[in-house]
């Protein structure tokens, strides 16, 4: 067999007892690279003339930065998504419930009752706060303002942690078309 096919002629490996092959020891070192220069095997292990890498040595884990990098993003955007959720959600909330308690101060308020005590007790019910209630016309022709104040479950601290949606309900008009 050739000398370079896996069996070596003692003489031509200084300081190593037998044949190397590939379950003795003397394979194993030489593979590994054990006890001889750098420039014998070189090639087979990516070595270049210089003792540097030749495939990839810059690039040695980079597919893991690129892989925590693009996890990264995902839970960046993720989170964005879900406070923008939440924002959305509360807003959603927050305007129909001024809705509901409007119009249910313009009814009460069209029976000759006292509008914004009804749109208390109906933004309290409907788990918002009633920040401003203010009724405007007479008893015939009106509109019920209201403001309302729903809290943000998921934010951040830089953005305001409440949203404020305002409805109007009534009659204003009304009499005056006929």
């Amino acid at each position: 067999m050739p000398a370079g096919k896996g069996l070596v002629p003692t003489a031509e490996r200084p300081g190593r007892q037998g044949i190397g092959r590939s379950g003795d020891r003397g394979g194993r070192e030489r593979r590994s690279g054990g006890g001889g220069s750098r420039e014998r095997g070189s090639r087979e292990r990516g070595w270049g003339e210089g003792g540097s890498r030749e495939r990839g040595s810059g690039e040695r884990g980079s597919g893991t930065v690129l892989v925590a990098g693009v996890v990264f993003v995902l839970m960046a955007v993720t989170a964005a998504i879900l406070v923008v959720g939440g924002y959305l959600v509360a807003a959603d909330r927050a305007r129909g419930a001024a809705d509901l308690v409007a119009v249910s101060a313009a009814a009460e308020q069209a029976g000759l009752g006292p509008g914004c005590r009804v749109a208390a007790g109906m933004a309290r019910l409907n788990g918002v706060e009633l920040v401003r209630c203010v009724v405007e016309g007479d008893s015939l022709d009106f509109v019920v303002t209201v403001t309302v104040r729903q809290p943000v479950r998921v934010r951040l601290p830089l953005l305001p942690g409440e949203v404020l949606v305002t409805s109007h309900a009534g009659r204003l008009g009304v009499m005056s078309r006929g």
